[in-house]
This record gives structure tokens, C-alpha cells and sequence, in this order.
């Protein structure tokens, strides 16, 4: 599958998804998705405690929820079962 972002950006990413910087800031409610398939930034043996940590990484959020979507990798639109997926 083609990539959709340069390698240059990736570590600007990383470094600003590690910081918590602005997940610290939203203050709204959040849903974070994750494919069972995915293991671009999810190590499968940890998928079940990375999920249930998800919501805490957002603490001025009202309300947190995660959920693992089945038959799907990381970028769930881009599926072959997309439709089932978004």
C-alpha cells in the first residue's frame, strides 16, 4: 500500500505524538479507533493495554472512549473492507 506521508515527516510526528502536547490541550470529548490489524504505531502484544490507555493520554477531555474495529489495519477508510470499517 502507498504511504502518505514522507519519511521527513515522520519524526516531527513521532516527536510531537510522544510529547502529549496536544493531546494535553483537547478539551472536547474523544474517540480513538484503532484496526486489530494495525501495526503501524501499535505493538500487537500490547494493542488490548495501549487501547485501554488511549483516553488518559487526552486528561482535559470530558469523556474518552476507544475501540478496536475488526478486519482492520491502521487506516481504516483505506481498507479493503472500508466500508464495514468507518
Amino acid at each position: 500500500m502507498k504511504q502518505t506521508a514522507a519519511a521527513g515527516e515522520v519524526g516531527d510526528f513521532l516527536t510531537a505524538r510522544d510529547s502529549g502536547r496536544y493531546a494535553k490541550g483537547v478539551d472536547v470529548s474523544v474517540l480513538s479507533v484503532v484496526g486489530d490489524h494495525d501495526t503501524f504505531s501499535i505493538d500487537p502484544a500490547d494493542r488490548d493495554r495501549t487501547v485501554a490507555a488511549e483516553p488518559a493520554a487526552y486528561p482535559a477531555s470530558p469523556r474518552g472512549d476507544a475501540k478496536v474495529i475488526p478486519d482492520a489495519g491502521h487506516d481504516l477508510a483505506l481498507q479493503l473492507n472500508g466500508e464495514r470499517t468507518t
